[in-house]
């Protein structure tokens, strides 16, 4: 790395480039969420935007929390990866004005959820200190590690149930034999796991109940043995309950349902338990005079919604095979989903930062930095072994699965373990050496790491930045189409523009005295007119494009479907005789 890089200097940072950057890292990362899916998948935009802006931010107190700033970006982007959206785009390719502007306006409502509580939580970064940050640390590591036992208690019978056979059970219980003790135990996990499934399924409108309950009762455990984290643990439980006030009014009182399927069933409902989430959250800052986070909220609220409705038209002329594109061969069969995946994040990265942006002009003052942990870890600690330990483990274990259903490794055990068992048990090994790395660097600095905090910062940004790139260009290489590869080379590009825009970013000042606007400051409100303008700028973007995509077809597009009227899809099974 050049020298020029770590030299002082007090040049404030380029707007277009730090919006862009934050557009492009989001951009990425929502295509990376693609491949992988769900809480894991989403972590990562979140985690590259909120490292991405502290670096080129021009302030050394942001450079600082690069690592917290990726952590929260990945809890708050986390969150929303339990929505469900993989419908609603099948309405907005129908042939009727209100079944196409339902489906834009399901898509924007969670693109505000999605947002709104990412960027409420990436605030927390540059607005909380350091030890009010380090209260999260307990809770935080008690609620994950539930979570790992519990996700561990599906797997494992799952993984015996593939690798041996439990006919021999069947046949020692007809027998009025005794089985082996761990097979009984594994044949009961198993009956328990189907049978929580089915009540998730059939009883709670296949929703994330139980994650919500663990963090409520995890948080009031806690609260009661830890007097300092008592704050955090009380915002934990605010969060859990406005979850489930959220999903009991609009799910169970007004019976709601974004994405009803035939015969009376539900895709997913977790939207309702995001939207009283975000509902507490909001609350929660309102309270605590926080008008930084709520500003950010806004912004991610606006910008998600955006991001989502409009994301999703740039995948229409493929779907509805607009004659001015399909005409062109070319165009066709290119996975046209992954740009709109990759547009719902450039969108709602560039809002969010146009955001962030602000608090940058208006001068946000400093938080606190005094050293400060939770107990066994400070809070850049416990962000890096977060980053590096739980996110890419999280997301990675999915590879040697797709190589093993496609042939690519051997598919013979060793002790009794598949290869991708065996890939899986060595993350262990990984995040012991991530905290051996991280207990020797507090005695001494590791000679790999760079002196200052820009320097440790970029290397962070770019050894996740470029580890995710392999890893999910190597997932899909077993079925890589052209289009498939087109895709993916568009994500080494953007990676590759992302990486010469962080590391051509000037050192900051360490001066900071120019940072005099608190967080409770009046700078930070929207004024009402404002509010009115922006809501009814969304309800016109809705029907611009509603309209639009009407005139761009003939008739319903490739696998439509119906939320209203007689043939409303939902009512198929129930209107057939």
């Amino acid at each position: 790395m050049s020298d020029n890089l770590a030299s002082p200097s007090s040049h404030p940072p380029s707007k277009v480039a730090f919006v862009l950057v934050g557009a492009l890292a989001m951009s990425y990362g929502w295509g990376f969420r693609g491949d992988y899916g769900h809480e894991a998948g989403a972590m990562v935009p979140g985690a590259l935007l909120g490292m991405a802006l502290c670096l080129c931010s021009g302030r050394e107190d942001w450079i600082r929390r690069t690592a917290i700033a990726g952590w929260l970006g990945a809890i708050g982007w986390g969150i929303g990866g339990q929505v469900s959206y993989g419908m609603i785009p099948s309405y907005t390719i129908s042939d009727s004005f209100p079944d196409v502007l339902y489906g834009y306006s399901c898509l924007f409502l969670v693109g505000a959820l999605w947002g709104g509580i990412g960027a409420a939580i990436l605030s927390f970064a540059w607005t909380k200190s350091q030890k009010e940050l380090a209260t999260f640390i307990g809770p935080t590591f008690a609620l994950g590690s539930l979570w790992c036992l519990i996700g561990a208690l599906f797997w494992i019978p799952e993984h015996v149930h593939e690798t041996y056979s439990l006919a021999p059970l069947d046949r020692l219980t007809a027998a009025g034999e005794s089985p082996p003790i761990w097979l009984s135990i594994v044949a009961l996990l198993e009956r328990f796991s189907q049978s929580l499934n089915s009540f998730t399924v059939s009883k709670m409108h296949d929703i994330d109940w139980l994650g919500a309950m663990t963090a409520l009762s995890v948080a009031g455990l806690y609260a009661a043995f830890s007097k300092r984290s008592r704050k955090a643990c009380g915002l934990i439980a605010i969060l859990a309950i406005g979850w489930w006030v959220g999903y009991l009014i609009l799910v169970r009182l007004f019976d709601l349902h974004m994405q009803p399927k035939p015969g009376g069933t539900q895709r997913s409902d977790n939207w309702a338990g995001m939207a009283g989430l975000l509902v507490a959250l909001v609350g929660w800052m309102w309270r605590e005079q926080d008008r930084v986070g709520l500003l950010l909220s806004r912004y991610g609220f606006i910008g998600g919604g955006i991001g989502f409705s409009v994301g999703d038209f740039i995948n229409k002329p493929d779907k509805i095979r607009w004659e001015p594109i399909y005409q062109f061969e070319f165009l066709r069969g290119f996975d046209h989903w992954k740009w709109t995946e990759q547009g719902f994040g450039l969108i709602m990265g560039a809002i969010v930062s146009l955001g962030v942006l602000h608090l940058l002009k208006s001068s946000l003052e400093p938080t606190k930095e005094e050293a400060a942990s939770g107990g066994f870890m400070t809070t850049n600690e416990f962000s890096v072994i977060g980053l590096l330990g739980v996110t890419l483990w999280w997301n990675f274990y999915h590879n040697p699965g797709t190589y093993f259903e496609h042939g690519r490794i051997a598919k013979d055990t060793l002790f009794g373990m598949k290869a991708p068992d065996w890939l899986f048990l060595f993350g262990f090994l990984y995040l012991g050496l991530l905290i051996h790395l991280m207990l020797r660097n507090r005695r001494a600095d590791l000679p790999f790491l760079p002196s200052s905090w820009q320097g440790r910062g970029q290397l962070l940004f770019l050894f996740y930045l470029w580890v995710t790139v392999v890893a999910v260009v190597s997932k899909s290489w077993p079925l890589m189409s052209h289009g498939a590869l087109f895709v993916h080379g568009s994500f080494c590009i953007t990676a590759l523009a992302c990486t010469w825009i962080v590391l051509t970013q000037p050192a900051a000042p360490t001066d900071a005295s120019r940072n005099i606007g608190p967080v409770q400051d009046r700078e930070w409100r929207s004024s009402p007119l404002r509010l009115t303008i922006g809501a009814t700028g969304c309800i016109v973007l809705l029907l611009v494009l509603t309209m639009a995509t009407m005139s761009m077809q003939e008739g319903p597009g490739d696998g439509f479907r119906y939320r209203f009227g007689p043939n409303a899809d939902h009512l198929r099974e129930i209107n057939q005789p």
